[in-house]
């Protein structure tokens, strides 16, 4: 078995989609006050958007060719011009998702790493992205990653 890392294409559509359907799956059982089953998570035209802005990139981890087992959507940020806040530029982390069946394999690291030398290549200051509080091995694998907390957002349920 052997992995390529390539930039998403259009044709890709259809395989991000049920990538993306997956890992929306574990956020509505998660969070179904937040998040509500649909049968496309992804849009096409906003696919087709990520792939054209320039403000994004989209890589796909594939298995000999054939079959997409991962992806990650980056978004090339810079933060608020407000002048009590630092500006920098940075990297966000939309998504990362590798196919359940593969995962454990390393297959992760490899995407992470991957956005990790993207944003030194668009020269970002920070690598950053949101993940729930009950996705425990998500966060595990962020902090074995080299990532900490920045800042915690709160709710209260009225």
């Amino acid at each position: 078995m052997s992995f390529i890392i390539r930039k998403a294409t259009k044709n890709d559509y259809l395989e991000v989609n049920a990538l993306m359907s997956e890992l929306h799956s574990l956020h509505v059982d998660g969070r179904p006050d937040i998040y509500v089953k649909v049968d496309s998570p992804l849009v096409k035209d906003y696919y087709n958007i990520l792939l054209e802005s320039g403000l994004y990139e989209v890589f796909v981890l594939e298995e000999d060719e054939s079959i997409l087992v991962g992806y990650t959507i980056l978004e090339i940020k810079e933060s608020s011009s407000r002048m009590e806040f630092v500006e920098k530029k940075f990297v966000y982390m939309n998504d990362l998702c590798i196919k359940k069946e593969y995962r454990g394999n390393g297959l992760g690291k490899i995407l992470f790493n991957v956005a990790v030398e993207f944003a030194k290549k668009v020269n970002g200051e920070t690598l950053e992205l949101g993940v729930w509080n009950f996705n425990e091995s998500a966060i595990k694998f962020y902090k074995h990653m080299g990532m900490s907390v920045r800042n915690i957002r709160m709710e209260l349920k009225l």
